[in-house]
């Protein structure tokens, strides 16, 4: 692993320009994160302790909750008793692996110092991916996976290797076993990659086949795992269904936004009210009048979970999930459009306040992030006018990551954080779209 990223991260052409990267990024660590878990990050260090007793899902942690692919890395850090501060330092090496790839891509269809400039926008548009960063969150791994996968397909697509095919569909594999919502994207992928070749006869699709099979096939050790904990085939996670019912929620007072649902909601987050920018004290009074609405009016469903298990309380979401779709549809369209515009713009919430950013941040972050839809769309627009100069793998590309788009903003989605997986093929779709316009990238 240290000669890999030495030779192939460190010391490539590339990363020479591009470690100002990583030395911000060691910054932001160094400055800002803890030696603990915090966060989701609890989950995935208790995750890892299982993974060390020969366990995966217990009570504790939810079950099925999250997927392994974290916890595994994880398991190495805490099995050899190494401090949690090196396992986030992890996340800057990860994320800046990430960036030297993305050159790598942007680089062959671009000048260099389009490129360059490119990436090192990519590296600093999120600060959503720069605060998880600072914590164990999966992000950094995910986007490194990502990107490191188109690399290799792109190459792939062009000449085709046994070595290069296993190199992506493990990296994806990889990513569904960390973000299990990528095993339903590769099933589909592999569904419309097939019903693209059979209609078009095209056999570029074939190739798409085979990286979403193999992934798949990668993924069976994990599924035979959940098959035997749930008895039910496919089964990635138990989390799925509580983030539709959410999603689904007839209630206007939540706009379809995940909640805790308790009592104790406005207490859960109160800890964070400082970074607001308001008065904390009147930022609680307003949101406990928010999150009690909340709770009394999900309060009768959720006294129907008590005394259930993980597994069972999944399908009792997804049921009442279902049946509040059939029966207010115009709502759940609503929740849906929402939940684009929290995933897109982080906007809107159902809290007066939401930390961690304050309401200015979180105006600047709508107008940056308002960048970013209307350039995405623009290269949609101008996709269609160049319909046949487009290469099918970029077309393969963007159809990978608007079935997760869609797939995710049908949950309750709760800000930008779930675009953070596919903000590299949004990068390098525009970029590439770039590529076809007539200006003058001096190099």
């Amino acid at each position: 692993m240290k000669i890999y990223f030495k030779n192939h991260i460190l010391n490539s052409k590339p990363a020479i320009y591009l470690w100002p990267i990583l030395a911000v990024y060691l910054g932001i660590v160094a400055k800002f994160a803890a030696n603990e878990p915090l966060g989701d990050g609890i989950r995935f260090w208790a995750y890892a302790g299982n993974i060390l007793k020969g366990t995966y899902a217990t009570p504790e942690v939810g079950m099925l909750h999250m997927g392994p692919g974290y916890p595994m890395l994880l398991s190495i850090f805490r099995g050899l008793d190494i401090p949690i501060l090196i396992a986030i330092t992890l996340n800057a090496i990860l994320l800046f692996s990430a960036c030297v790839y993305l050159y790598k891509i942007i680089s062959q269809f671009l000048p260099p110092k389009a490129a360059i400039v490119i990436t090192y926008v990519f590296a600093f548009w999120d600060p959503f991916l720069l605060y998880w960063m600072q914590k164990l969150y999966s992000e950094p791994l995910v986007v490194f996976l990502i990107v490191y996968a188109i690399y290799h397909l792109l190459n792939y697509y062009k000449t085709p290797k046994t070595i290069s095919l296993f190199k992506i569909s493990a990296a994806l594999a990889y990513v569904a076993l960390t973000k299990v919502i990528f095993g339903y994207v590769l099933l589909v992928f592999l569904i419309l990659s097939a019903i693209i070749y059979i209609l078009s006869k095209q056999k570029f699709f074939q190739k798409n086949i085979l990286v979403a099979g193999l992934a798949l096939l990668f993924c069976l050790p994990y599924l035979g795992y959940t098959y035997k904990e749930t008895g039910k085939l496919f089964y990635w996670g138990n989390s799925g269904g509580e983030l539709l019912y959410w999603s689904a929620s007839p209630h206007q007072t939540d706009l379809g936004e995940w909640h805790t649902g308790g009592p104790g909601m406005n207490d859960f987050i109160a800890q964070r009210y400082h970074l607001s920018g308001i008065d904390p004290t009147l930022v609680y009074e307003v949101n406990e009048l928010i999150t009690g609405r909340i709770y009394q009016d999900h309060k009768a469903f959720k006294e129907n979970l008590n005394g259930l298990g993980a597994y069972s309380a999944d399908a009792l979401y997804k049921q009442e999930a279902l049946k509040n779709i059939k029966e207010h549809p115009v709502n759940f369209i609503k929740n849906w459009i929402m939940n684009i515009g929290r995933i897109t713009i982080g906007y809107p919430h159902a809290l007066y306040a939401k930390p961690p950013f304050s309401s200015f941040m979180s105006l600047l972050n709508i107008i940056k992030s308002s960048f970013l839809v209307v350039f995405f769309i623009s290269s949609l627009i101008l996709s269609l006018k160049l319909l046949k100069k487009i290469k099918s793998e970029y077309w393969s590309i963007l159809l990978f990551g608007m079935i997760y788009f869609g797939g995710v903003s049908l949950l309750a989605a709760q800000s930008q954080r779930f675009l953070i997986p596919i903000l590299p093929i949004i990068f390098i779709w525009m970029a590439y779209l770039a590529s076809y316009l007539k200006i003058n990238f001096k190099s």
